[in-house]
């Protein structure tokens, strides 16, 4: 490593959240990322456009725009080779469905006078989405609950009905005014209670650490002979103690789908359960789940970092969850981490994020101590809706 190069590192400044970010704020270069902020659409060779009415044959213009990003990230590539100077890839209004995450690697990094630029298109809303959209045949179930078939390979831990979060099957019942974990029980995972579970194989069980450090999460493997759930987890500690005894829940449980608002997915029979509340018009309504962890990834590494890539404009939305996937320990901390989200950037260098909007809390921006510039004044995270249950 240069004494340059090393002297940067040393001038580092960073932030750390209270959710795990780490950002590191470093001065940028010779174009500026603040006028690109504000930049109108411009119509000129150097912009390509993406809607959801294009297509992937398109040549990108902004009367025959392409349809998804992994298609505006290869006529980068191939714009790259033809032009100099910056290239601005705007989006067209809409929600864009993500089949995989959109990962930057070095070979797609650019020069200080040359960034490339992905933003929504001036004052149009664009989300990244890691869900999918159900097209749901509901027919009753039972006692209010509805049933629907899903796609093969439909696999989610989370159920979005018109942009809202519902809430997983669950003991005892989601409280958004209990003080702690919308809901706790200390019977929650008692013999008592396990007999009511056919199959709990696949549920979880979230619990207060026995010292109120925070949260511990275990996933139910079947029961034991005596009836008692059997499971493993916990191991989001850097110093293991017991679950608390009386401020834990259990959720994703089928025979726990009892409650209004409540929903639970037949992996093995691809039925999809769902009470839904009062005056629910589920005929008309936006159906999605969550598929993808991740949504961008930046990929560099010390000797080939990712540089001069921006993101503007967006929302992230419909992340699955990995609390079962904390597994790396910070030094000297408590806790362990999962080093991941909607926007994951690792071995970069004057990267920008402005004007993006992360929806939960969860899918929030985690960066591995490396130069990255953050508009932190742009960027909002919003709680999103009921608890999640995970970092």
């Amino acid at each position: 490593m240069s004494n340059q190069r090393r002297a940067k590192i040393d001038r580092r400044a960073f932030l750390f959240g209270a959710t795990g970010t780490v950002v590191g704020l470093h001065p940028s270069a010779s174009y500026s990322w603040t006028a690109a902020q504000t930049t109108p659409a411009p119509d000129t060779g150097n912009c390509l456009f993406v809607s959801n009415q294009g297509r992937d044959a398109n040549p990108g213009s902004e009367l025959r725009p392409l349809k998804t990003f992994h298609a505006a990230k290869k006529a980068v590539a191939k714009l790259r080779k033809s032009t100099s100077g910056p290239i601005t890839v705007y989006f067209r209004a809409g929600a864009y469905y993500l089949l995989e995450p959109i990962v930057f690697r070095p070979e797609d990094s650019d020069a200080p006078e040359a960034p490339i630029i992905y933003s929504a298109y001036p004052v149009e809303h664009v989300t990244l989405s890691g869900g999918t959209r159900l097209a749901p045949l509901w027919t009753p179930y039972r006692g209010g609950i509805l049933q629907t078939p899903v796609p093969p390979g439909t696999y989610t831990d989370q159920l979005f009905v018109n942009g809202e979060r519902q809430i997983l099957a669950r003991y005892p019942n989601y409280d958004p005014d209990a003080k702690y974990l919308n809901g706790y029980a200390a019977d929650a995972i008692s013999p008592e209670r396990a007999r009511r579970w056919a199959y709990p194989r696949g549920g979880y069980i979230h619990t207060l650490h026995q010292y109120l450090w925070g949260r511990l999460h275990f996933e139910i493997i079947g029961k034991d002979a005596s009836g008692n759930p059997t499971y493993e987890g916990g191991w989001q500690n850097n110093r293991p103690a017991s679950m608390h005894a009386q401020y834990r829940f259990v959720e994703n449980i089928f025979e726990e789908l009892d409650a209004p608002g409540e929903w639970f997915l037949d992996k093995g029979k691809r039925i999809l359960y769902f009470y839904p509340p009062p005056g629910s018009d589920l005929k008309n309504a936006v159906i999605e789940v969550v598929r993808l962890k991740h949504l961008v990834e930046m990929r560099g590494t010390a000797d080939a970092p990712e540089r001069w890539i921006g993101v503007r404009g967006f929302t992230f939305r419909h992340t699955a969850r990995t609390f079962m996937e904390t597994r790396e320990p910070l030094l000297r901390s408590d806790w362990r981490i999962y080093s991941g989200g909607a926007l994951h950037l690792s071995g970069t260098e004057d990267c920008h994020v402005g004007h993006c909007e992360f929806d939960d809390r969860r899918t929030i921006a985690y960066h591995t101590f490396t130069d990255f510039k953050l508009f932190s004044a742009t960027v909002t995270i919003k709680p999103g809706g009921p608890e999640a249950h995970g970092p």
